[in-house]
């Protein structure tokens, strides 16, 4: 199934997959400092400071399979 989201709207589901209980190897295996940046990435999404870029890395880095970045532009004439 595919699922259209803003950015913001993935970290959401990706903070929201990765803390459950199905993905507890894949968070354990994360160093201490990966884990304190993706909190870090939290607080910025909730202040509204978490940005396209970096969400695009996050995303990208921690999983690559779940989430797809398209660019579209679209003319309204």
């Amino acid at each position: 199934m595919i699922i259209e989201l803003t950015p913001i709207e993935a970290w959401a589901d990706f903070w929201k997959w990765m803390r459950q209980p199905e993905q507890a190897a894949e968070w354990a295996g994360l160093t201490r400092a990966e884990k304190q940046y993706l909190y870090k990435a939290e607080i910025h999404a909730k202040a509204g400071r978490l940005g396209f870029e970096r969400i695009h890395a996050l995303l990208t880095k921690y999983a690559p399979a779940r989430y797809e970045f398209r660019t579209a532009v679209i003319l309204h004439t």
